[in-house]
């Protein structure tokens, strides 16, 4: 004959309150929706530099945001692609992002050749876009464009002309390619020479030969130190070179770190706001955007090549 087994009160207890906790739904655990940010650039090839500016303060932005996601349920996740800087490569890259449903917006593509290829590929999957293009980029599915337009450059560089004592030449009108706006160099030219926002790239000036050294360019697109809004002030420009240095291995950040962070963060919201969510202060709620889709009052910065290095001659805009 078998005993019966007499339980201890506080194991009843214990197995009393567990069952207990599973009718809770406060004391579950649920997964967190995943939501995810496609982010194409060139990682591979002559613009690798450009891919390796923007994906660390990308990545910056996304931990920034995973140190707050538990109170909304959403996780956001960051996919990158390399195109190479290659127009056919774009495009491809385009599609395997739209091939994931549960990409919400993409960042890229950093040139203008290969955003302007990859452009109809999002437009036709409805997904939103956030660019960096001095040209005019229009989608039915929407652009944020951070960059000041072909025209503000050209404007802001000739007002900045006509303050000089000395004469100017602007080549504003050079192509986005290296190579070609490197043969520009090698054409004569009176007084300071001035060129696009592609002569700003470290490739540039290698490959100059020296004959970069001393030439200006404009751009949107500044050295975190030298920029300066109501947002950026010293404090916060020197927490997000720490914390874009914690993950880039030490390597500070260059001219594009900065729109690559923002862009982000406005990617980020975009994201949550399809998903009926605010995500309260971030550090995207300073930019505005005209009905094109161009940011309001997007800066202009003029740079000199000094000993192979950027220095700010002046915020034109």
């Amino acid at each position: 004959m078998l005993a019966h087994k007499r339980w201890p009160v506080q194991a009843v207890c214990c197995l009393f309150a567990s069952l207990l906790m599973l009718f809770l739904p406060g004391c579950v655990r649920t997964t967190p929706r995943i939501v995810k940010i496609g982010l194409i650039a060139p990682f591979e090839g002559r613009y690798r530099e450009i891919g390796y500016d923007v994906i660390p303060a990308a990545r910056l932005a996304i931990r920034e945001w995973a140190s707050q996601a538990g109170a909304f349920g959403i996780a956001v996740e960051l996919v990158a692609y390399d195109d190479m800087g290659d127009p056919e490569m774009a495009v491809d890259q385009a599609r395997r992002i739209i091939a994931d449903p549960q990409v919400a917006i993409v960042i890229g593509h950093w040139r203008d050749e290969t955003t302007r290829a990859a452009l109809p590929v999002y437009a036709e999957a409805g997904l939103p876009m956030i660019t960096f293009s001095i040209q005019p980029i229009n989608s039915p599915a929407g652009v944020y464009n951070l960059s000041p337009s072909a025209d503000q450059l050209q404007t802001a560089a000739e007002q900045w002309a006509v303050s000089q004592a000395s004469p100017v030449t602007l080549w504003l009108d050079n192509p986005e390619d290296v190579t070609a706006s490197l043969e520009q160099l090698d054409n004569p030219f009176t007084g300071k020479l001035v060129g696009g926002p592609v002569w700003g790239l470290s490739q540039f000036y290698a490959l100059s030969g020296g004959r970069a050294e001393g030439i200006c360019y404009v751009t949107g697109a500044a050295l975190p130190h030298d920029v300066t809004s109501s947002y950026w002030t010293p404090e916060r420009v020197s927490q997000f070179v720490a914390g874009y240095e914690d993950g880039s291995f030490g390597a500070p950040p260059g001219p594009l770190a900065i729109g690559a962070y923002q862009a982000t963060w406005l990617a980020i919201t975009q994201a949550l706001q399809r998903e009926g969510i605010q995500a309260g202060e971030t550090p995207a709620d300073t930019l505005q955007f005209d009905a094109s889709g161009r940011q309001v009052d997007a800066p202009v910065y003029l740079y000199i090549w000094e000993d192979g290095q950027r220095h700010l001659v002046a915020q034109l805009h």
